[in-house]
């Protein structure tokens, strides 16, 4: 007996050795077994954290425990970013014996802590298609095939803990969040028939489509208990409570799939709810502040579907909805719903949509003090066969009590008494026989938003069909008023034939835009004065849409009285004393415009066309508009720059930067101007008068004229701006009698053109041409600029200029006159990519005649040619014995005049020059002269450099 017990032990030993040592021999090949066939059938990167990844007869003796930690599974494209699946534990727990017999048995699944993440894109495409196809998944082995007719499968338990999921169909724009799942279920699925059983709790459900969220962190807990009847698919509800927050329903009846159809006999009802639990479910985007709400009242909704569903066929249903006693009311505040009682019956008998009737015989409430009745009758979906009235008082008092939003505040007292009675037919155009009234009194509207209130707001309004026809169908409003701040306005409102919308508007009244400013809280402009608006429009929806604007009278007139404007982009301010439009249905005639813009006086007026098209269509505004001042200073809206705004402007983006002045496309316009004195920078024009010309991007300038710089300008061309990335110009000017000390001082163009202008006086004539490209701060590109024209001068000098003593320097003729001047020289010039070139002209340096040719940059970059005649019988004994000397002592070979060639270079601050030559002016033959410019050039060359030094 001892020997038999030992042999026990020791075999009991081994046994328990022998299931511990099990499954760790086995994991390689169970592991690897896995991974294939995951790689077989999936369409998708699986992972797992193979340390955790374990068998085990311990866990749940005499069964194997399967467990893998950390696993996930991630989609292909289009999802390869994108996790399907996260799963903290999953554990299996399956009977042995039971594979090896071929009938699966599994004891449990549990999945701990998952995360499932669903999308569905619009063309369709779901991350959880994972499952290879048919082509591309493994084909079955022989040996599976063969023995797999006596396989079953079953399962006792199931268990999610913690879980969480998400479904995003960005199709039909529906979403799903469902967070703090605990769901535990369990069924014997190798039974024919079976009882499945589950409990279900969930912390936070969100659900939205559209845009609109119906639930909002909801909570749902169901308790189900299914009979399954695997051979007729047939599931019987037994006992099932579904509560949604505090909505809870129960389900009976069964649902059967023995075929392609859906057999259903299915009812559902509330079990003992209140009205506060139907209150629960309302989305938060249409009731805030859900839990201060008070309520009181019985309701009861029930249902049933019966028959066969299937893509032809829906089985037939109906739904009873029943409020008894109801009461709503926020505890802080004296109104409250009441009274509230309502019945509603849905109903379908025969699964034919269109069969579908929707009656709610029954609707009262009291509002406060006031009672509100309603009932309706629709029957057949198809036309729409209508019967109903509302009729009811509500103080609006009592509404805003009951909205109970923060800063709003309404009153008066709203009656509406409307019936219906007929059938509803878009394709026929008829519309039930309507008769209603409607109406406010002493209405008072005042919200966060408008805090200005509107006050003593009434109205008279009727809608009627008497004969059921869209065509003879009106809504007439009558005696509309409103006060704000003191100003009434009045209107009146007539539209008919709802199949062609016709329309009557009258409106009559002043606005103060002060007031205005404060009720739309725009605190960041000042705005003040009256508009007076006494306006009449009628029209036909057709004729709106064709566009045939001519046919839509619109008359009246609009006064605007002693307005002041004034923000960020025109801190001067902009008032207007006076200012007239008259309106017909092709123009508004502006007349007796007057006011101020900053210190600078204007008076408008003209006619503006197609302004119906412009406002409603965007088309092309035109008009005619005269602009007189006496005084208009430019300069009061030129900012000068920080040196920040400067930094800020040079590493701008030119695609992105800002300061073109963008002509619209869509106007076509004509301004008059006639300006008695202008200011801009320090330029002054006076009798400024011309047309410009706005249309398609552009502004055009014919027959502009003015007078400045002590002389008169003629201009023409046109700056576009149609490609605000490049605008460009071109524009022709003559100029007349203009002083050149002050073309220097007002024109860039001359500073950078001409800098010697700065050491000249005179006047000059000009007729100029100029072209080219703006930079993003409305400066020209001077490297793209291009034109030319014949400069001409009658009579000019330029003082403080080196060159007379330099020229005296050589000579010895001693000379009192020190300036360089220019008597009827016509400058022939061309602007070229940025360099102003001018042809050979003269000029009289003293007693002596220079001619100068070349080109200068507007970076003052120089490029000039100059050569000077001298006569060797001024220059003085010194001067001519350097010239002797430099012929060889031969003073009989002393020439008539010599000529000084120069190569003028560098820059206008700082130029750079050099020899070009020198010539004699005798009658020595051309081989002489070269022998003797060759021999003259180095001795001569440091005489040269002592006249240019003094030159410049």
């Amino acid at each position: 007996m001892k020997k038999f017990l030992i042999g026990l032990g020791t075999l009991f030993v081994l046994l328990i050795l022998a299931l511990a040592i099990a499954p760790f021999l086995l994991k390689g090949k169970i592991e690897s077994a896995v991974n294939t066939a995951l790689d077989e059938n999936l369409n998708a990167d699986v992972y797992y954290d193979s340390e955790q990844f374990s068998l085990s007869f311990f866990k749940d003796f005499p069964n194997l425990t399967v467990s893998m930690g950390d696993f996930g599974v991630v989609g292909h494209a289009p999802f390869e970013q994108d996790t399907l699946a996260q799963i903290g534990e999953f554990s299996l727990s399956v009977n042995v014996g039971s594979v090896l017999s071929g009938s699966i048995a599994l004891n449990e699944i549990i999945l701990d802590r998952p995360d499932i993440r669903v999308k569905v894109l619009k063309d369709g495409s779901a991350n959880y298609d994972i499952a290879k196809s048919d082509e591309t998944a493994v084909e079955e082995r022989p040996e599976e095939s063969s023995g797999g007719s006596g396989a079953s499968f079953s399962i006792d338990h199931w268990e999610i803990i913690d879980g969480k999921l998400s479904y995003d169909d960005f199709g039909s724009q529906m979403h799903l969040v469902i967070d703090g799942l605990q769901h535990q279920g369990e069924g014997d699925f190798d039974q024919d028939i079976f009882d499945l059983s589950s409990h279900t709790q969930i912390g936070e459900m969100s659900f939205a489509m559209e845009g609109t969220e119906y639930l909002h962190k909801r909570a749902l807990e169901a308790d189900a208990t299914i009979n399954i009847n695997l051979p007729h698919m047939k599931f019987t509800f037994k006992e099932n409570t579904l509560r949604l927050n505090e909505l809870a329903l129960g389900f009976d009846g069964y649902v059967a799939m023995p075929a392609e159809d859906i057999e259903m006999d299915l009812t559902f009802a509330s079990k003992d709810n209140s009205l506060k639990a139907v209150l629960s479910l309302i989305p938060e985007e249409f009731m805030k502040d859900l839990e201060g709400f008070k309520s009181d009242g019985e309701f009861d909704i029930h249902g049933h579907a019966k028959g066969i569903f299937n893509d032809n066929q829906m089985p037939a249903f109906g739904l009873s909805v029943n409020v008894e006693d109801g009461k709503i009311q926020y505890p802080d505040l004296p109104t409250a719903i009441r009274n509230l009682n309502m019945a509603m019956e849905i109903e379908n008998k025969d699964g034919i949509i269109e069969n579908t009737s929707v009656n709610i015989p029954k609707f009262h409430m009291d509002l406060g003090k006031n009672p509100i009745d309603a009932k309706l009758l629709v029957k057949d979906l198809k036309k729409y066969n209508i019967e109903g009235n509302l009729k009811g008082t509500i103080d609006l008092a009592d509404l805003s009590d009951l909205a109970h939003q923060e800063g709003l505040t309404m009153k008066g007292i709203y009656k509406v008494d409307i019936s219906a009675d007929g059938y509803y037919d878009s394709l026929t155009n008829t519309i039930p026989k309507l008769d209603g009234s409607m109406s406010l009194a002493n209405g008072y509207f005042q919200t966060a938003d408008f805090p200005i209130p509107v006050k003593n707001v009434g109205f008279n309004a009727a809608l009627k069909s008497p004969e059921g026809k869209m065509s003879t169908a009106f809504l007439k409003v009558n005696d509309f008023k409103m006060t704000m701040e003191k100003e009434v306005f009045d209107a009146s409102m007539l539209i008919q034939n709802f199949n062609n919308p016709s329309w009557d508007v009258k409106a009559k009244g002043n606005i103060d835009l002060a007031t205005m400013a404060k009720a739309f809280q725009l605190d960041s402009m000042e705005l003040s004065g009256k508009i007076y608006a006494d306006i009449v429009t009628k029209g036909k929806m057709s004729d709106l849409e064709a566009e045939a604007y001519d046919k839509l009278p619109t008359s009246g007139k609009v006064t605007l009285a002693n307005l002041f404007y004034a923000d960020a982009d025109l801190p001067q301010g902009l008032r207007i004393a006076n200012a007239e439009a008259n309106f017909t249905p092709k123009t508004i005639t502006l007349s007796g415009m007057t006011g101020k813009v900053g210190n600078s006086d204007i008076a408008l007026n003209g006619k503006l066309k197609n302004y119906l098209a412009y406002a409603l269509k965007d088309e092309t505004l035109t008009g005619d508009i005269n602009f007189t001042s006496k005084r208009f200073n430019l300069n009061q809206f030129m900012v000068e720059e920080t040196e920040e705004e400067k930094g800020k402007a040079e590493t701008k983006d030119p695609e992105t930067a800002e300061g073109i002045v963008e002509i619209p496309k869509n106007i076509n316009m004509v301004l008059n101007a006639n300006i008695k004195e202008t200011i801009y920078d320090e330029m002054t024009l006076t009798d400024l008068k011309g047309k410009i010309i706005l249309k398609n991007g552009i502004a055009s300038m014919e027959g502009v004229t003015f007078n400045t710089m002590g002389g008169q300008i003629a201009l023409k061309g046109a700056y576009n701006s149609a490609n605000p990335k490049n605008p460009t110009f071109d524009f022709d000017f003559d100029m007349s009698n203009i002083d050149i000390p002050q073309a220097y001082k007002s024109l860039n163009t001359v500073r950078a053109a001409a800098p010697v202008a700065q050491n000249m006086n005179g006047k000059f004539n000009t007729k100029f041409a100029m072209k080219g490209s703006l930079l993003q701060d409305m400066t020209p590109n001077f490297d793209a600029l291009n034109g030319g024209g014949d400069i001409k001068i009658n009579q000019a000098s330029v003082n403080n200029s080196g060159l007379v003593q330099g020229i005296s320097s050589i000579s010895g003729f001693s000379s009192s006159n020190k300036t360089i001047d220019l008597k009827d020289v016509i400058m022939s010039t061309k602007i070229e990519n940025g360099r102003v070139k001018v042809q050979p002209f003269d000029v009289q340096i003293g007693e002596y005649t220079a001619t100068i040719q070349g080109s200068n940059g507007f970076d003052k970059s120089l490029d000039y040619k100059m050569s000077v005649v001298v006569p060797t019988g001024g220059l003085g004994d010194e001067a001519n014995k350097v010239i002797s000397g430099l012929l060889g002592g031969n003073t009989k070979a002393v020439p008539d005049a010599m000529r000084f060639k120069f190569d003028i270079g560098g820059n206008y601050d700082k130029p750079t020059y050099k020899l070009a030559g020198t010539e004699s002016i005798t009658t020595k033959t051309s081989s002489e002269k070269r022998q003797e410019d060759r021999e003259q050039k180095k001795d001569v060359k440091d005489e040269a450099k002592k006249i240019l030094d003094n030159l410049f």
